[in-house]
């Protein structure tokens, strides 16, 4: 191999560690949010999922079609996205909707992460 194709291989190799280092999976929890009895929608709210005991590191995600999981009382947060937080098997993170400013909230639920990627939360209701 030539001097210059060497050189060529370590420049691709560190721009490769350059732009995937830090990189975590994301590792999705999922649930449904039942409207309010009053017919508020749960809709457009905003579920958190965070490590019981901490809830200032958490992730979030909206509630509804706007939101990552694209339906109606739906929604999708990314536990890899909790500061400080690696996924692992069988541990256990909580799950609320937040209060939006209006006075509705739901939960908190557990859920236990089972490595599979994706894990359901129970049913809440705002």
């Amino acid at each position: 191999m030539t001097k210059q194709k060497i050189v060529f291989a370590l420049v691709l190799a560190v721009a490769f560690l350059a732009l995937t280092s830090g990189a975590e999976a994301a590792y999705w929890i999922r649930g449904t949010v039942d409207n309010a009895s009053d017919g508020t929608l749960a809709d457009g709210h905003t579920a958190m999922v965070y490590l019981p005991g901490d809830k200032t590191k958490n992730a979030t995600g909206l509630i509804g079609p706007e939101g990552a999981s694209h339906v109606n009382n739906k929604y999708m947060c990314d536990a890899g996205a909790i500061p400080g937080y690696t996924p692992a098997v069988d541990d256990t993170l909580n799950v609320e909707v937040i209060d939006n400013d209006d006075g509705y909230t739901a939960g908190p639920v557990s859920v236990t992460i089972s490595g599979l990627g994706l894990d359901d939360a129970p049913d809440m209701t705002l």
